[in-house]
């Protein structure tokens, strides 16, 4: 029960100052594009806030896998779709993102729960690789990382990576000369 008013109050105060949490690659901001080689990771920069509740979210045809908690703070917790909707008391990941559509996240195809919290008296500052392992497939879409109130904090692009576009340009080309 202390837990759960602990995260509760987490909750509550995460989203006064999300500011320094970015979504990266090997350690650096990912502002642009993230390819299907790239190991997605949410870092915190200066400022950052005490506390924060965030989600990792893909769009498109992307879907996430492989999230590790990397931050040490005692009351912090990554969860994937499934394991998320379980927890907070979904059926299942499609009524989660079902209402996450409904808040106005068209094309949702995936989420990451992370909560970022540290109980003791000297908590960990939320500076460094926070949560790392956070992979990727699909075609075309984006990730996003968003506050607690589904606000974009960090927005990045995710392509294919090339030899993927290379075979799809050769069986256009096949495709092309059957006809």
């Amino acid at each position: 029960m202390k837990k759960v008013l602990i995260t509760l109050l987490v909750l509550g105060l995460a989203s006064a100052a999300n500011a320094g949490l970015i979504l990266g690659v090997d350690g650096v901001a990912a502002n642009v594009e993230i390819t299907a080689n790239d190991v997605v990771q949410v870092l915190g920069e200066s400022p950052v806030p005490a506390n924060a509740a965030l989600y990792v979210a893909a769009f498109g045809d992307v879907k996430l896998t492989g999230a590790s908690l990397v931050y040490g703070g005692n009351l912090s917790s990554v969860s994937l779709l499934e394991a998320y909707a379980g927890e907070i008391g979904y059926a299942n990941g499609a009524a989660l993102l079902a209402d996450f559509e409904s808040f106005g996240l068209t094309g949702i195809s995936d989420l990451v729960a992370v909560t970022l919290a540290d109980g003791s008296a000297t908590p960990a500052p939320l500076t460094g690789l926070l949560v790392d392992g956070i992979t990727l497939t699909g075609e075309d879409g984006r990730i996003d990382l968003l506050d607690d109130t589904l606000a974009a904090i960090s927005t990045t692009t995710f392509v294919p990576e090339p030899m993927t576009i290379a075979l799809l340009g050769l069986g256009g080309l096949f495709l092309r000369r059957r006809k």
